[in-house]
């Protein structure tokens, strides 16, 4: 990797061309670590990440870390949710596949609600 050296990666190989959340443009350099940073957090493992002084290593950490929070959230709120419809595991796949759907989408709207309560309390 061009100007960040990965020293130690215990991690799968899925990639994701995001900006995580990043409040601007990211170099090279801050996409290859918050890559990294989300493949460990997302496949486990352990990662020992260098980059140079200046490169902006604390805010390339923390975006592709709350990208991954808030993503782990929604599955888990999904999961819950479809864990409380009680319905038969031996239900069709297309019947799952449906109920998985409509768990993220309500995961979804509960996190934009909560998002929409936090804005308010700062105002």
């Amino acid at each position: 990797l061009v100007g960040m050296k990965v020293i130690a990666s215990a991690t799968g190989d899925n990639d994701s061309e995001d900006s995580y959340g990043f409040p601007h443009s990211p170099y090279p350099v801050q996409r290859a670590l918050m890559k990294e940073v989300y493949r460990t957090l997302e496949h486990g493992g352990v990662a020992i990440l260098e980059s140079p002084t200046g490169t902006g290593k604390t805010l390339s950490l923390l975006c592709p870390t709350l990208a991954w929070l808030k993503r782990r959230e929604r599955d888990v709120l999904a999961d819950a949710l479809i864990a409380e419809d009680g319905e038969s595991t031996a239900a069709e796949d297309w019947a799952v596949e449906h109920r998985r759907r409509l768990a993220s989408s309500m995961a979804d709207s509960h996190l934009r609600r909560r998002k929409k309560r936090w804005e308010f309390r700062r105002q």
